[in-house]
């Protein structure tokens, strides 16, 4: 199906419409409440001045949570993978029904994403040793190329032509290569489309979080204590993410559907 900005965004409505109390209690469990927990438990290291101080300030702490952050990607996937299904599953599965398909299909997700880092990970290795070789050779104008480049790259192999691969995993359980081949035949030709869609997407709802995280925030300093006011920031800011991150799924649902040439959206609600 030819892409269309209004048809996905249509579609995504609709979604959002006939779903939107089963996809929040599922976002809730999956993605809220694990983006919560890692929040409090584990918070992120505070920036400082010094580049490298701030490097060496982040590996420690991904050394030190990363079996932590890793359960915690994990349970995201089983959320993503069951909200697509309850979405997108023609048998109109239970919330039950839809988190046990995707504990079925998870592991082959894995594998199909381990795929797709591994892939990644070479090509990251080939930009970055030529750049690297330039830099250390006096052409540091390279470096910020060389950036660029890698962010284009990852974002039109990740949020372009590989943004239905939870989708077709979800509603086809193809095998992983079969999976990912389906994805780069229906987003053939579309691929800088759905990254721009998709990064606007981001960019609005960051900025968003990040208005609605500043005035929460300086209230909260104001009325209560140092603990509570942290609490309630990182509660919010858990809760915007959170919803972002789940309408981001409902996008992809709706452009699965889209290309894939799908029913109208009024069979939503039949």
């Amino acid at each position: 199906m030819k892409f269309s900005y209004n048809a996905i965004w249509d579609y995504t409505l609709a979604l959002l419409r006939a779903h939107l109390p089963l996809v929040a209690a599922i976002a809730g469990v999956f993605i809220f409440l694990p983006t919560l927990l890692i929040g409090h438990f584990f918070p992120a290291p505070e920036g400082s001045g010094d580049p490298q101080s701030q490097m060496n300030a982040l590996f420690a702490y991904y050394k030190i949570t990363w079996p932590w952050q890793l359960l915690d990607l994990i349970v995201m996937a089983t959320g993503t993978l069951a909200i697509l299904i309850l979405l997108l599953d023609r048998t109109r599965p239970t919330v039950g029904g839809a988190i046990v398909g995707a504990l079925k299909i998870l592991p082959l997700y894995l594998l199909a994403t381990f795929l797709v880092g591994f892939a990644l990970g070479i090509a990251l290795l080939i930009i970055s040793l030529p750049v690297s070789v330039l830099v250390l050779a006096g052409a540091a104008v390279v470096l910020p190329l060389g950036s660029l480049a890698m962010f284009l790259l990852f974002g039109y192999v990740l949020f372009g032509r590989l943004s239905v691969l939870s989708a077709i995993m979800a509603v086809e359980q193809s095998m992983p290569i079969g999976a990912l081949r389906r994805a780069l035949a229906l987003t053939r030709g579309h691929g800088w489309a759905i990254f721009g869609l998709l990064l606007v997407i981001l960019m609005a709802g960051g900025i968003a979080s990040l208005a609605v995280g500043f005035v929460v925030g300086g209230l909260s300093r104001l009325l209560f204590d140092v603990k509570l006011a942290d609490f309630i920031i990182l509660l919010v800011d858990s809760l915007l993410n959170s919803a972002l991150a789940a309408f981001v799924v409902l996008v992809t649902g709706a452009l699965y559907r889209v290309l894939g040439g799908s029913e109208s959206t009024a069979s939503l609600f039949e």
